[in-house]
């Protein structure tokens, strides 16, 4: 994985949380209504704001064709953090490109998807941001 160093960017590290907890502020909002393509969307877009935070806060930047897919490799690499929340990340990256990019619309598959994974995907998003803030 290429990982260049750069200066770190606070500022761009405030706003990528900013915009993490706006997504998360909305989540809470429309959960019990929403779809579940929305809701996996918008959980996907949480983590990558959040990773992305802390890539700008390290100083890092990820270099290479995949942004999504190696910052996410790059998260778990650096921090430890379990093959299965690595293997989550990867497979929720997956489906939010499937049906961002091929129209994937099983809605029942997914809602099944979302309600087995909501718990892990808000597991996975305290860590983050509990790395984020130390």
């Amino acid at each position: 994985m290429n990982v260049r160093k750069v200066t770190s960017d606070p500022a761009k590290a405030r706003n990528l949380l900013e915009n993490a907890k706006s997504f998360i502020d909305v989540i809470r909002l429309v959960e019990k209504t929403a779809n579940a393509p929305f809701l996996i969307n918008t959980e996907y877009d949480i983590l990558h704001n959040i990773a992305g935070a802390i890539l700008a806060q390290e100083g890092e930047k990820i270099i290479g064709k995949d942004h999504h897919k190696l910052l996410l490799q790059w998260i778990g690499k650096k921090y430890n953090l379990s093959p299965g929340t690595t293997h989550l990340l990867d497979e929720l990256r997956k489906i939010r490109n499937d049906i961002n990019y091929y129209g994937q619309k099983d809605k029942e598959v997914l809602e099944d998807y979302y309600n087995r994974n909501k718990e892990k995907i808000q597991e996975i998003r305290n860590t983050l941001l509990k790395i984020l803030q130390d």
